[in-house]
């Protein structure tokens, strides 16, 4: 059996290994971090002033039976970046850019207009008339790449 490790190089040479050795190699030699060198730098930040952004994302929250119907529940919230504050939410039974809409058009109705929207690719953010509700009030338009999660969401929702 043969490792070969990045910086020094170095060798375990055995065709019978046993398993401490090979748990002290891994701990000696610091392997057992999962820092990798592809991972992408998540500083923190945040906007300067109160309503410069806005974050929004969606939560598959819980089921609600309803006339012996089990219906699921979506989450829509809508968070200042500066000050974390919840400045839209509302449940919903489905997931569309309608009622997307309707919690951005509450959240600004309550806090005012942001200068930039920070959102997923998600189908209720990317569509054409969420772009000219957007246009119309000035507001600039972001979207986290796609399949990077963690490039958000400040809210964590667990209901029991």
């Amino acid at each position: 059996m043969h490792i070969l490790l990045r910086n020094p190089i170095r060798f375990i040479k055995s065709s019978k290994v046993s398993v401490c050795a090979v748990q002290r190699f891994i701990k000696n030699n610091n392997l057992k971090t999962t820092a990798i060198q592809s991972i992408k730098d998540r500083r923190a930040f945040e906007e300067e002033f109160p309503c410069s952004m806005y974050q929004a994302d969606t939560c598959h929250a819980l089921y609600i039976i309803e006339n012996n119907i089990k219906r699921k529940a979506y989450l829509y919230h809508i968070v200042d970046d500066y000050s974390r504050l919840i400045v839209g939410g509302r449940f919903f039974f489905a997931d569309n850019a309608y009622n997307f809409q309707l919690v951005l058009k509450e959240a600004v109705a309550r806090y005012g207009i942001c200068n930039k929207l920070y959102t997923d690719n998600g189908g209720p953010y990317v569509n054409s008339q969420l772009k000219m509700i957007l246009a119309s009030l000035g507001i600039i338009e972001i979207h986290a790449p796609i399949r990077d999660g963690a490039a958000k969401a400040y809210v964590k929702t667990s209901i029991m």
